[in-house]
């Protein structure tokens, strides 16, 4: 019986391409989506600020300035939902 040490490249390609499938396939799709935003931040960590910045811009041009102030600017909690009255 072969081993996984004795495939070529390409066996060992096909291999994890349908590992991977089998994988996707046992996912829900909160699962998929979970993944895919944890693959996501990763990718844009990589990223240098300007090379952030020219993804966000390209998407929309006032998405970048509305994150930064998400980020730089505390959020107020309403757990009452009283817009802010009590």
């Amino acid at each position: 019986m072969t081993t996984i040490n004795e495939l070529n490249p390409e066996q060992m390609g096909t291999l994890i391409e349908q590992f991977s499938q089998i994988e996707v396939d046992r996912l829900d799709f909160e699962d998929l989506l979970e993944e895919h935003k944890e693959m996501l931040i990763s990718h844009y960590a990589k990223k240098s600020p300007d090379q952030l910045k020219e993804l966000i811009e390209a998407d929309d041009k006032d998405l970048l300035v509305e994150l930064i102030d998400n980020v730089t600017n505390p959020t107020v909690l309403d757990p009452n939902n009283t817009g802010g009255k009590y």
